[in-house]
Protein backbone atom coordinates (compact mmCIF):
# COMPACT_ATOMS: atom_id res chain seq x y z
CA UNK A 1 0.00 0.00 0.00
CA UNK A 2 2.76 2.45 0.94
CA UNK A 3 4.40 2.17 -2.51
CA UNK A 4 1.21 2.78 -4.46
CA UNK A 5 1.39 5.71 -6.88
CA UNK A 6 -1.83 7.71 -7.16
CA UNK A 7 -2.51 9.29 -10.51
CA UNK A 8 -6.30 9.00 -10.28
CA UNK A 9 -8.20 10.38 -7.25
CA UNK A 10 -10.89 7.72 -7.69
CA UNK A 11 -8.34 5.06 -6.69
CA UNK A 12 -7.99 6.88 -3.38
CA UNK A 13 -11.77 6.95 -2.93
CA UNK A 14 -11.95 3.17 -3.31
CA UNK A 15 -9.29 2.63 -0.65
CA UNK A 16 -10.87 5.01 1.88
CA UNK A 17 -14.31 3.47 1.35
CA UNK A 18 -12.84 0.01 1.87
CA UNK A 19 -11.29 1.24 5.13
CA UNK A 20 -14.62 2.52 6.40
CA UNK A 21 -16.35 -0.70 5.34
CA UNK A 22 -13.86 -2.63 7.48
CA UNK A 23 -15.14 -0.83 10.59
CA UNK A 24 -18.47 -2.63 10.41
CA UNK A 25 -21.97 -1.66 9.40
CA UNK A 26 -22.18 2.08 8.86
CA UNK A 27 -24.67 3.99 10.99
CA UNK A 28 -26.70 6.28 8.73
CA UNK A 29 -29.90 6.84 10.68
CA UNK A 30 -31.02 7.41 14.24
CA UNK A 31 -33.06 4.19 14.12
CA UNK A 32 -29.76 2.27 14.09
CA UNK A 33 -28.64 3.62 17.47
CA UNK A 34 -28.24 1.07 20.29
CA UNK A 35 -31.05 0.55 22.77
CA UNK A 36 -30.59 2.62 25.93
CA UNK A 37 -31.47 -0.43 28.03
CA UNK A 38 -28.44 -2.30 26.73
CA UNK A 39 -26.54 -0.19 29.25
CA UNK A 40 -26.34 -2.03 32.55
CA UNK A 41 -28.48 -0.52 35.36
CA UNK A 42 -30.50 1.63 32.93
CA UNK A 43 -33.75 0.12 34.18
CA UNK A 44 -32.78 0.79 37.81
CA UNK A 45 -31.78 4.37 36.99
CA UNK A 46 -35.03 5.15 35.18
CA UNK A 47 -37.09 3.64 37.99
CA UNK A 48 -35.23 5.59 40.67
CA UNK A 49 -35.60 8.83 38.73
CA UNK A 50 -39.37 8.40 38.37
CA UNK A 51 -39.75 7.54 42.07
CA UNK A 52 -37.75 10.63 43.07
CA UNK A 53 -39.83 12.88 40.83
CA UNK A 54 -43.06 11.40 42.19
CA UNK A 55 -41.94 12.18 45.73
CA UNK A 56 -41.02 15.77 44.80
CA UNK A 57 -37.57 15.39 46.36
CA UNK A 58 -34.51 17.38 45.27
CA UNK A 59 -32.26 16.14 42.44
CA UNK A 60 -28.70 17.40 42.08
CA UNK A 61 -27.10 17.13 38.62
CA UNK A 62 -23.31 17.05 38.71
CA UNK A 63 -21.49 17.67 35.42
CA UNK A 64 -17.75 17.62 34.88
CA UNK A 65 -16.16 20.88 33.80
CA UNK A 66 -14.29 20.07 30.56
CA UNK A 67 -15.92 20.25 27.12
CA UNK A 68 -17.44 16.78 27.46
CA UNK A 69 -18.68 17.62 30.95
CA UNK A 70 -20.19 20.91 29.78
CA UNK A 71 -21.84 18.93 26.99
CA UNK A 72 -23.67 16.95 29.67
CA UNK A 73 -24.62 20.22 31.36
CA UNK A 74 -26.17 21.41 28.09
CA UNK A 75 -28.09 18.11 27.80
CA UNK A 76 -29.37 18.36 31.37
CA UNK A 77 -30.42 21.94 30.64
CA UNK A 78 -32.28 20.85 27.49
CA UNK A 79 -34.10 18.02 29.23
CA UNK A 80 -35.24 20.02 32.24
CA UNK A 81 -36.33 22.87 29.97
CA UNK A 82 -39.06 20.58 28.63
CA UNK A 83 -39.58 18.24 31.59
CA UNK A 84 -41.94 19.81 34.16
CA UNK A 85 -39.87 19.28 37.27
CA UNK A 86 -38.09 22.18 38.94
CA UNK A 87 -36.68 20.80 42.18
CA UNK A 88 -33.27 20.35 40.59
CA UNK A 89 -29.87 21.92 41.10
CA UNK A 90 -27.24 22.13 38.34
CA UNK A 91 -23.63 21.77 39.47
CA UNK A 92 -20.54 22.20 37.30
CA UNK A 93 -17.56 20.84 39.20
CA UNK A 94 -14.46 22.96 39.87
CA UNK A 95 -11.06 21.37 39.36
CA UNK A 96 -9.56 23.49 42.14
CA UNK A 97 -11.75 21.54 44.57
CA UNK A 98 -10.84 18.16 43.12
CA UNK A 99 -12.06 15.96 40.28
CA UNK A 100 -15.69 15.09 39.79
CA UNK A 101 -18.31 14.23 42.40
CA UNK A 102 -16.90 15.06 45.84
CA UNK A 103 -18.14 14.88 49.44
CA UNK A 104 -18.47 18.69 49.41
CA UNK A 105 -21.31 18.27 46.89
CA UNK A 106 -23.34 16.23 49.36
CA UNK A 107 -25.97 18.11 51.40
CA UNK A 108 -28.92 17.35 53.67
CA UNK A 109 -31.68 18.23 51.19
CA UNK A 110 -30.79 16.23 48.09
CA UNK A 111 -32.50 12.87 47.58
CA UNK A 112 -30.87 11.91 44.27
CA UNK A 113 -27.48 12.75 42.79
CA UNK A 114 -26.90 12.19 39.08
CA UNK A 115 -23.34 12.51 37.84
CA UNK A 116 -22.41 12.96 34.19
CA UNK A 117 -18.96 12.49 32.63
CA UNK A 118 -17.67 11.76 36.14
CA UNK A 119 -18.45 9.58 39.14
CA UNK A 120 -16.98 6.18 38.30
CA UNK A 121 -14.16 6.83 40.83
CA UNK A 122 -16.29 8.84 43.32
CA UNK A 123 -16.24 6.27 46.11
CA UNK A 124 -16.00 8.78 48.99
CA UNK A 125 -18.74 11.09 47.70
CA UNK A 126 -21.08 8.19 47.01
CA UNK A 127 -20.50 6.83 50.51
CA UNK A 128 -21.22 10.30 51.94
CA UNK A 129 -24.50 10.46 50.00
CA UNK A 130 -25.47 6.95 51.13
CA UNK A 131 -24.82 7.90 54.75
CA UNK A 132 -27.38 10.69 54.45
CA UNK A 133 -29.97 8.33 53.00
CA UNK A 134 -29.67 9.70 49.46
CA UNK A 135 -29.06 7.71 46.29
CA UNK A 136 -26.64 8.13 43.41
CA UNK A 137 -26.91 7.47 39.68
CA UNK A 138 -23.54 7.56 37.93
CA UNK A 139 -23.44 8.31 34.20
CA UNK A 140 -19.85 8.07 33.04
CA UNK A 141 -17.64 6.75 30.26
CA UNK A 142 -14.29 6.52 32.03
CA UNK A 143 -12.66 3.19 32.79
CA UNK A 144 -13.27 1.55 36.13
CA UNK A 145 -10.69 1.97 38.89
CA UNK A 146 -9.12 -1.34 39.99
CA UNK A 147 -9.96 -0.35 43.57
CA UNK A 148 -13.59 -1.01 42.75
CA UNK A 149 -16.86 0.72 41.94
CA UNK A 150 -18.67 3.28 44.08
CA UNK A 151 -21.66 1.87 45.95
CA UNK A 152 -24.11 3.80 43.80
CA UNK A 153 -27.72 2.75 43.33
CA UNK A 154 -27.20 2.63 39.57
CA UNK A 155 -24.09 2.90 37.40
CA UNK A 156 -24.42 3.64 33.71
CA UNK A 157 -20.96 3.20 32.21
CA UNK A 158 -20.24 0.88 29.28
CA UNK A 159 -16.83 0.02 30.77
CA UNK A 160 -18.19 -1.45 34.00
CA UNK A 161 -18.08 -5.24 34.42
CA UNK A 162 -21.16 -7.01 33.15
CA UNK A 163 -22.25 -4.26 30.75
CA UNK A 164 -23.00 -5.68 27.29
CA UNK A 165 -23.50 -2.29 25.63
CA UNK A 166 -21.48 -1.70 22.48
CA UNK A 167 -19.59 0.37 21.60
CA UNK A 168 -17.65 1.03 24.78
CA UNK A 169 -15.63 4.05 23.65
CA UNK A 170 -18.18 6.86 23.55
CA UNK A 171 -18.14 10.28 25.18
CA UNK A 172 -19.69 11.00 28.56
CA UNK A 173 -22.27 13.20 26.86
CA UNK A 174 -23.30 10.29 24.65
CA UNK A 175 -23.76 8.08 27.73
CA UNK A 176 -25.99 10.72 29.31
CA UNK A 177 -27.95 11.07 26.05
CA UNK A 178 -28.97 7.40 26.23
CA UNK A 179 -30.18 7.90 29.81
CA UNK A 180 -32.19 11.00 28.89
CA UNK A 181 -33.59 9.23 25.82
CA UNK A 182 -34.81 6.45 28.10
CA UNK A 183 -36.53 9.07 30.29
CA UNK A 184 -38.12 10.74 27.25
CA UNK A 185 -39.52 7.36 26.22
CA UNK A 186 -40.66 6.57 29.77
CA UNK A 187 -42.58 9.83 30.11
CA UNK A 188 -43.70 9.81 26.46
CA UNK A 189 -42.38 13.34 25.95
CA UNK A 190 -43.06 14.68 22.46
CA UNK A 191 -39.56 15.72 21.44
CA UNK A 192 -36.92 14.44 19.06
CA UNK A 193 -34.22 14.03 21.69
CA UNK A 194 -31.60 12.94 19.17
CA UNK A 195 -32.07 16.07 17.08
CA UNK A 196 -32.06 18.18 20.24
CA UNK A 197 -28.78 16.69 21.50
CA UNK A 198 -26.92 16.14 18.21
CA UNK A 199 -24.70 19.28 18.45
CA UNK A 200 -23.27 18.07 21.76
CA UNK A 201 -22.99 14.44 20.62
CA UNK A 202 -20.83 15.67 17.77
CA UNK A 203 -18.83 18.24 19.75
CA UNK A 204 -17.92 15.93 22.63
CA UNK A 205 -17.07 12.98 20.42
CA UNK A 206 -14.46 15.29 18.90
CA UNK A 207 -13.34 16.90 22.16
CA UNK A 208 -12.75 13.58 23.92
CA UNK A 209 -10.97 12.15 20.87
CA UNK A 210 -13.27 9.16 20.60
CA UNK A 211 -12.11 6.52 18.08
CA UNK A 212 -13.58 6.96 14.60
CA UNK A 213 -13.34 3.31 13.65
CA UNK A 214 -16.57 3.10 15.67
CA UNK A 215 -19.45 3.76 13.23
CA UNK A 216 -21.58 5.38 15.96
CA UNK A 217 -18.96 8.04 16.67
CA UNK A 218 -18.50 8.75 12.97
CA UNK A 219 -22.27 9.08 12.59
CA UNK A 220 -22.62 11.74 15.31
CA UNK A 221 -19.93 13.94 13.76
CA UNK A 222 -20.80 13.40 10.11
CA UNK A 223 -24.56 13.86 10.64
CA UNK A 224 -24.20 17.15 12.50
CA UNK A 225 -21.59 18.62 10.16
CA UNK A 226 -23.71 17.83 7.11
CA UNK A 227 -26.72 19.58 8.64
CA UNK A 228 -24.72 22.47 10.10
CA UNK A 229 -22.99 23.29 6.82
CA UNK A 230 -26.36 23.47 5.07
CA UNK A 231 -28.24 25.55 7.64
CA UNK A 232 -27.91 27.20 11.04
CA UNK A 233 -28.14 25.14 14.22
CA UNK A 234 -30.81 25.41 16.90
CA UNK A 235 -27.86 25.99 19.27
CA UNK A 236 -26.87 29.66 19.32
CA UNK A 237 -23.32 28.90 20.48
CA UNK A 238 -22.78 26.89 17.31
CA UNK A 239 -24.01 29.76 15.14
CA UNK A 240 -21.79 32.21 17.03
CA UNK A 241 -18.78 30.06 16.29
CA UNK A 242 -19.85 29.52 12.69
CA UNK A 243 -19.89 33.27 12.09
CA UNK A 244 -16.11 33.50 12.55
CA UNK A 245 -15.19 30.49 10.40
CA UNK A 246 -14.23 31.12 6.80
CA UNK A 247 -15.70 28.39 4.63
CA UNK A 248 -16.91 24.90 5.42
CA UNK A 249 -17.12 23.81 9.06
CA UNK A 250 -15.03 20.71 9.79
CA UNK A 251 -14.18 18.61 12.82
CA UNK A 252 -10.78 20.30 12.70
CA UNK A 253 -12.45 23.69 13.17
CA UNK A 254 -13.95 22.44 16.42
CA UNK A 255 -10.69 20.82 17.55
CA UNK A 256 -8.57 23.94 17.10
CA UNK A 257 -11.17 26.71 17.43
CA UNK A 258 -14.20 26.09 19.61
CA UNK A 259 -13.12 23.27 21.95
CA UNK A 260 -9.90 24.90 23.30
CA UNK A 261 -11.85 27.98 24.37
CA UNK A 262 -14.50 25.91 26.13
CA UNK A 263 -11.82 23.84 27.85
CA UNK A 264 -9.91 26.97 28.83
CA UNK A 265 -12.81 28.07 31.02
CA UNK A 266 -12.47 24.78 32.87
CA UNK A 267 -8.69 25.07 33.22
CA UNK A 268 -9.09 28.55 34.72
CA UNK A 269 -11.79 27.39 37.15
CA UNK A 270 -14.43 29.37 35.27
CA UNK A 271 -16.29 26.45 33.69
CA UNK A 272 -19.58 28.12 34.58
CA UNK A 273 -18.72 30.74 31.95
CA UNK A 274 -18.28 28.01 29.35
CA UNK A 275 -21.59 26.57 30.49
CA UNK A 276 -23.25 29.99 30.14
CA UNK A 277 -21.98 30.16 26.56
CA UNK A 278 -23.46 26.76 25.71
CA UNK A 279 -26.95 27.54 27.04
CA UNK A 280 -27.25 31.17 25.87
CA UNK A 281 -29.97 31.74 23.25
CA UNK A 282 -29.51 35.48 22.67
CA UNK A 283 -26.99 36.17 19.83
CA UNK A 284 -25.59 39.30 21.49
CA UNK A 285 -25.06 37.58 24.82
CA UNK A 286 -23.65 34.54 23.07
CA UNK A 287 -21.03 36.72 21.39
CA UNK A 288 -20.16 38.22 24.75
CA UNK A 289 -19.62 34.82 26.39
CA UNK A 290 -17.61 33.54 23.43
CA UNK A 291 -15.29 36.54 23.56
CA UNK A 292 -15.01 36.03 27.32
CA UNK A 293 -13.85 32.41 27.08
CA UNK A 294 -11.58 33.28 24.14
CA UNK A 295 -9.85 35.83 26.36
CA UNK A 296 -9.46 33.16 29.04
CA UNK A 297 -7.92 30.89 26.41
CA UNK A 298 -5.44 33.55 25.32
CA UNK A 299 -4.29 34.04 28.91
CA UNK A 300 -4.03 30.26 29.26
CA UNK A 301 -1.80 30.05 26.17
CA UNK A 302 0.60 32.59 27.62
CA UNK A 303 0.74 30.85 31.00
CA UNK A 304 1.18 27.49 29.31
CA UNK A 305 4.14 28.69 27.25
CA UNK A 306 5.83 30.27 30.28
CA UNK A 307 5.49 27.11 32.35
CA UNK A 308 6.57 24.86 29.48
CA UNK A 309 9.72 26.95 29.04
CA UNK A 310 10.37 26.73 32.79
CA UNK A 311 9.97 22.94 32.81
CA UNK A 312 12.27 22.49 29.81
CA UNK A 313 14.91 24.61 31.53
CA UNK A 314 14.84 23.11 35.02
CA UNK A 315 13.74 19.50 34.48
CA UNK A 316 16.13 18.43 31.72
CA UNK A 317 17.37 15.39 33.63
CA UNK A 318 13.83 14.09 34.17
CA UNK A 319 13.25 14.16 30.42
CA UNK A 320 16.02 11.64 29.78
CA UNK A 321 13.90 8.80 31.22
CA UNK A 322 11.79 6.57 28.92
CA UNK A 323 8.67 7.88 30.68
CA UNK A 324 8.88 11.58 31.54
CA UNK A 325 7.66 12.60 35.00
CA UNK A 326 7.68 16.26 36.05
CA UNK A 327 7.31 16.65 39.86
CA UNK A 328 6.85 20.40 39.98
CA UNK A 329 6.64 22.79 42.91
CA UNK A 330 4.88 25.58 41.05
CA UNK A 331 2.76 28.39 42.38
CA UNK A 332 -0.79 27.13 42.29
CA UNK A 333 -2.03 29.93 40.03
CA UNK A 334 0.77 29.21 37.54
CA UNK A 335 -0.01 25.51 37.15
CA UNK A 336 -3.77 25.71 37.48
CA UNK A 337 -5.51 23.80 34.73
CA UNK A 338 -2.57 23.45 32.35
CA UNK A 339 -0.58 20.46 33.59
CA UNK A 340 -2.27 18.22 31.04
CA UNK A 341 -1.30 20.64 28.29
CA UNK A 342 2.30 20.68 29.55
CA UNK A 343 2.30 16.88 29.43
CA UNK A 344 0.97 16.99 25.91
CA UNK A 345 3.63 19.45 24.78
CA UNK A 346 6.48 17.41 26.28
CA UNK A 347 5.10 14.11 24.98
CA UNK A 348 4.93 15.59 21.49
CA UNK A 349 8.34 17.27 21.59
CA UNK A 350 10.22 14.27 23.09
CA UNK A 351 8.05 11.47 21.66
CA UNK A 352 7.72 9.94 25.12
CA UNK A 353 4.70 9.50 27.42
CA UNK A 354 4.65 12.21 30.07
CA UNK A 355 3.06 13.05 33.41
CA UNK A 356 3.28 16.61 34.74
CA UNK A 357 2.37 17.12 38.40
CA UNK A 358 2.39 19.81 41.03
CA UNK A 359 3.05 19.42 44.74
CA UNK A 360 0.54 20.51 47.35
CA UNK A 361 1.83 21.30 50.82
CA UNK A 362 -1.71 21.08 52.15
CA UNK A 363 -2.12 17.42 51.16
CA UNK A 364 1.46 16.22 50.81
CA UNK A 365 0.52 14.87 47.38
CA UNK A 366 1.61 15.37 43.80
CA UNK A 367 -1.39 15.78 41.51
CA UNK A 368 -1.40 16.20 37.76
CA UNK A 369 -2.13 14.89 34.30
CA UNK A 370 -0.54 12.48 31.85
CA UNK A 371 -0.55 12.14 28.06
CA UNK A 372 0.30 9.17 25.88
CA UNK A 373 2.15 8.75 22.60
CA UNK A 374 1.69 6.42 19.64
CA UNK A 375 -0.67 3.55 20.41
CA UNK A 376 0.24 3.34 24.10
CA UNK A 377 -2.59 2.77 26.57
CA UNK A 378 -1.16 5.07 29.25
CA UNK A 379 -3.82 4.16 31.77
CA UNK A 380 -3.09 0.47 31.27
CA UNK A 381 0.62 0.99 31.99
CA UNK A 382 -0.15 2.70 35.30
CA UNK A 383 -2.96 0.45 36.49
CA UNK A 384 -0.66 -2.02 38.27
CA UNK A 385 1.68 0.57 39.78
CA UNK A 386 1.19 0.07 43.55
CA UNK A 387 2.47 3.52 44.49
CA UNK A 388 -0.44 5.48 43.01
CA UNK A 389 -3.02 6.97 45.34
CA UNK A 390 -5.58 7.73 42.64
CA UNK A 391 -5.70 7.51 38.85
CA UNK A 392 -8.41 7.69 36.21
CA UNK A 393 -8.96 8.65 32.62
CA UNK A 394 -8.59 7.24 29.13
CA UNK A 395 -6.10 5.31 27.02
CA UNK A 396 -4.54 8.58 25.87
CA UNK A 397 -4.91 10.84 28.91
CA UNK A 398 -5.26 10.53 32.66
CA UNK A 399 -5.37 12.33 35.98
CA UNK A 400 -3.18 11.08 38.82
CA UNK A 401 -2.42 11.62 42.51
CA UNK A 402 0.71 10.30 44.26
CA UNK A 403 1.87 10.72 47.85
CA UNK A 404 5.14 12.66 47.86
CA UNK A 405 6.81 10.00 49.99
CA UNK A 406 6.16 7.41 47.27
CA UNK A 407 7.32 9.47 44.28
CA UNK A 408 10.69 7.74 43.85
CA UNK A 409 9.18 4.27 44.11
CA UNK A 410 6.46 5.26 41.64
CA UNK A 411 9.03 6.62 39.20
CA UNK A 412 11.24 3.53 39.37
CA UNK A 413 8.34 1.13 38.84
CA UNK A 414 7.04 3.25 35.97
CA UNK A 415 10.37 3.12 34.12
CA UNK A 416 10.49 -0.65 34.55
CA UNK A 417 7.00 -1.00 33.12
CA UNK A 418 7.46 1.31 30.14
CA UNK A 419 10.59 -0.41 28.83
CA UNK A 420 8.55 -3.62 28.50
CA UNK A 421 6.28 -1.93 25.94
CA UNK A 422 7.25 -2.77 22.34
CA UNK A 423 8.64 0.06 20.20
CA UNK A 424 5.92 -0.48 17.60
CA UNK A 425 3.38 0.55 20.26
CA UNK A 426 5.30 3.58 21.50
CA UNK A 427 6.55 4.78 18.13
CA UNK A 428 4.41 3.30 15.38
CA UNK A 429 5.61 4.12 11.90
CA UNK A 430 3.57 6.76 10.13
CA UNK A 431 1.46 4.81 7.71
CA UNK A 432 1.44 6.50 4.32
CA UNK A 433 -1.29 5.83 1.80
CA UNK A 434 1.19 6.02 -1.06
CA UNK A 435 2.81 8.47 -3.46
CA UNK A 436 1.16 11.37 -5.25
CA UNK A 437 3.60 12.77 -7.83
CA UNK A 438 3.88 16.49 -7.21
CA UNK A 439 2.43 17.37 -10.61
CA UNK A 440 -0.61 15.17 -9.89
CA UNK A 441 -1.62 16.86 -6.64
CA UNK A 442 -4.84 18.73 -7.31
CA UNK A 443 -8.20 19.81 -5.95
CA UNK A 444 -9.84 16.50 -6.93
CA UNK A 445 -7.67 14.66 -4.39
CA UNK A 446 -8.64 17.16 -1.73
CA UNK A 447 -12.37 16.78 -2.47
CA UNK A 448 -12.14 13.00 -2.27
CA UNK A 449 -10.48 13.28 1.15
CA UNK A 450 -12.97 15.91 2.28
CA UNK A 451 -15.83 13.57 1.35
CA UNK A 452 -14.59 11.01 3.86
CA UNK A 453 -14.43 13.40 6.81
CA UNK A 454 -14.37 13.17 9.76
CA UNK A 455 -10.83 11.99 10.44
CA UNK A 456 -9.35 11.44 13.86
CA UNK A 457 -8.46 8.69 16.31
CA UNK A 458 -8.35 5.27 14.58
CA UNK A 459 -9.20 6.81 11.19
CA UNK A 460 -6.40 9.19 10.44
CA UNK A 461 -6.36 11.66 7.62
CA UNK A 462 -4.38 9.96 4.84
CA UNK A 463 -0.68 10.77 4.67
CA UNK A 464 1.02 10.78 1.26
CA UNK A 465 4.56 11.08 -0.01
CA UNK A 466 5.89 13.24 -2.79
CA UNK A 467 9.29 14.51 -3.88
CA UNK A 468 10.28 18.06 -4.67
CA UNK A 469 12.74 20.90 -4.29
CA UNK A 470 12.55 23.18 -1.25
CA UNK A 471 12.19 26.60 -2.86
CA UNK A 472 11.76 28.50 0.40
CA UNK A 473 11.61 27.61 4.10
CA UNK A 474 11.50 29.67 7.29
CA UNK A 475 10.24 29.48 10.86
CA UNK A 476 7.26 31.55 11.89
CA UNK A 477 5.04 32.25 14.87
CA UNK A 478 5.65 34.05 18.13
CA UNK A 479 7.78 31.19 19.43
CA UNK A 480 9.34 30.42 16.05
CA UNK A 481 8.20 26.80 16.29
CA UNK A 482 6.21 26.48 13.06
CA UNK A 483 7.62 26.08 9.56
CA UNK A 484 6.33 27.49 6.29
CA UNK A 485 7.81 26.28 3.05
CA UNK A 486 7.40 26.18 -0.71
CA UNK A 487 7.88 22.94 -2.62
CA UNK A 488 8.38 22.75 -6.40
CA UNK A 489 8.97 20.00 -8.93
CA UNK A 490 12.50 19.55 -10.20
CA UNK A 491 11.79 21.82 -13.17
CA UNK A 492 10.34 24.63 -11.02
CA UNK A 493 7.00 24.55 -12.85
CA UNK A 494 4.64 23.09 -10.23
CA UNK A 495 4.62 24.85 -6.85
CA UNK A 496 2.84 24.29 -3.54
CA UNK A 497 2.99 26.20 -0.27
CA UNK A 498 2.98 24.25 2.96
CA UNK A 499 3.23 24.33 6.75
CA UNK A 500 4.68 22.08 9.43
CA UNK A 501 3.58 22.82 12.97
CA UNK A 502 5.65 22.42 16.13
CA UNK A 503 9.13 22.09 14.70
CA UNK A 504 12.39 23.99 14.75
CA UNK A 505 14.01 22.01 11.94
CA UNK A 506 14.28 23.85 8.61
CA UNK A 507 14.91 21.87 5.40
CA UNK A 508 17.69 23.18 3.15
CA UNK A 509 16.69 25.48 0.32
CA UNK A 510 17.42 24.16 -3.14
CA UNK A 511 17.70 20.56 -1.95
CA UNK A 512 15.55 17.59 -2.96
CA UNK A 513 13.32 16.08 -0.25
CA UNK A 514 10.74 13.39 0.10
CA UNK A 515 7.87 15.02 2.00
CA UNK A 516 5.24 13.19 4.02
CA UNK A 517 2.11 15.34 3.98
CA UNK A 518 -1.64 15.64 4.25
CA UNK A 519 -3.76 17.86 2.04
CA UNK A 520 -5.53 20.93 3.35
CA UNK A 521 -7.50 23.83 1.95
CA UNK A 522 -5.62 27.14 1.78
CA UNK A 523 -8.14 29.60 3.21
CA UNK A 524 -5.85 32.59 3.00
CA UNK A 525 -5.64 32.91 -0.77
CA UNK A 526 -9.25 32.26 -1.71
CA UNK A 527 -10.43 29.96 -4.45
CA UNK A 528 -9.47 26.34 -4.82
CA UNK A 529 -5.91 26.30 -3.52
CA UNK A 530 -4.14 23.38 -1.91
CA UNK A 531 -1.80 23.55 1.07
CA UNK A 532 0.59 20.77 2.07
CA UNK A 533 0.58 20.01 5.79
CA UNK A 534 3.99 18.40 6.26
CA UNK A 535 4.55 15.51 8.65
CA UNK A 536 8.20 14.82 7.87
CA UNK A 537 11.04 15.85 5.54
CA UNK A 538 13.53 13.26 4.29
CA UNK A 539 16.50 14.61 2.35
CA UNK A 540 17.33 12.45 -0.67
CA UNK A 541 19.90 12.29 -3.44
CA UNK A 542 18.16 12.83 -6.78
CA UNK A 543 18.30 10.20 -9.47
CA UNK A 544 16.57 9.64 -12.75
CA UNK A 545 13.93 7.30 -11.34
CA UNK A 546 12.83 9.87 -8.76
CA UNK A 547 12.73 12.64 -11.35
CA UNK A 548 10.58 10.48 -13.61
CA UNK A 549 8.28 9.65 -10.68
CA UNK A 550 7.64 13.30 -9.86
CA UNK A 551 7.81 15.01 -13.25
CA UNK A 552 6.16 12.53 -15.60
Amino acid sequence: MADRIFNDPEDLADILQSKIDSFGDEVTDVTQLPDSYALKDMDKAVQLFTETVSSGKKIKLISDSDCDGLGTYRLFWSFFSIFPYKNVEFVITQRSQGYGFLPIHVDDETELYITADNGITAIEATDAANCKGAKVIICDHHQVDPKGLPLAYAIIDPHQPGCSFEPKDISGTVVLYFFLQALVNKYEIDIDMFKECLPELCLTTISDVMPLDIPLNRFFIKKFLEEFNNSDSHRQYMNTFKSIVDGKITAENFSFGLIPSINASNRDDQAAKGGAFLVEDNPKNSNYWFEYIQDINNVRKKRQQELTDHVKRYFKDWMEAPFIVIPGHFKKEKAKGILGLISGNLARDHNKPCIAMNYSEATGNYTGSGRSIGDLNILGVLRDNPYIKMVGGHKAALGITIEASKLNDFWSRLQQDIIKVPDEILKPKKETMGIIPINKINWDFFEIIDHFEPFGQKFRKPIFRTTGIIKAASLMGKNRNHLRFTLTDTKGIVKFDGVKFFTTEVPEKGELYEVLFTLSRDDYKGGKNIKLMAEEFIKIIPNKNQEMNNDS
